[in-house]
């Protein structure tokens, strides 16, 4: 019981933007790239959406897919893309990936590309439950978490994780400009 308890204090879960429903751990980042576990890609309407990749949602996370998987326009060869919203709120919060072909067994077959700016890094798991919030009831905690406990005892400044995740502008067609994208922070 305890194990458990410590595995949520260290977890850095983050919430849907718009009701703060718990989506992803941040620790659940998948490097999809060379650069990093971020792109922004540019679809066919000339929309940006600078993503994050994960290899899994939390496991409370409630979220809508709609459609079939498409794999036309596709940011990741091989993978059929379907959109996902927030169940709660009906945020964008990005796409599924699921592989469309046999991609060898290093891939993997299925993988979330989140927005970054469909997410918001709340806190850890353990402050919403001392402010009386679960993960089934979320909200956000009113005080800013300035630092928190690593997995080691110690304690680390937060970053704020998604800004630490590397992007490059890549086209519809999957090619790469060179570009990194400014994101202003």
């Amino acid at each position: 019981m305890l194990l458990l308890y410590e595995q949520r204090v260290h977890t850095r879960v983050l919430r849907c933007k718009g009701c703060a429903a718990a989506i992803v751990n941040a620790g659940d980042v998948l490097q999809t790239t060379d650069e990093g576990a971020g792109s922004a890609f540019c679809n066919a309407y000339g929309c940006v959406h600078d993503l994050a990749t994960f290899t899994r949602l939390c496991a409370r996370a409630d979220v809508r897919l709609h459609g079939l998987p498409e794999v036309a326009h596709s940011w990741y060869p091989g993978y059929a893309w379907t959109i996902a919203s927030c169940s709660h709120c009906m945020n964008h919060l990005g796409w599924r990936f699921t592989a469309a072909q046999d991609l060898g067994p290093d891939m993997p077959t299925t993988f979330w590309g989140i927005r970054r700016d469909a997410l918001a890094e709340a806190c850890l798991l353990g402050q919403h439950q001392e402010h009386g919030q679960g993960p089934t009831a979320p909200a956000f905690v009113e005080e800013s978490v300035s630092e928190y406990e690593s997995a080691d005892g110690s304690y680390t400044e937060a970053d704020e994780t998604l800004s630490r995740i590397p992007v490059q502008l890549l086209h519809d067609d999957g090619n790469s400009d060179g570009s990194e994208v400014d994101e202003g922070r």
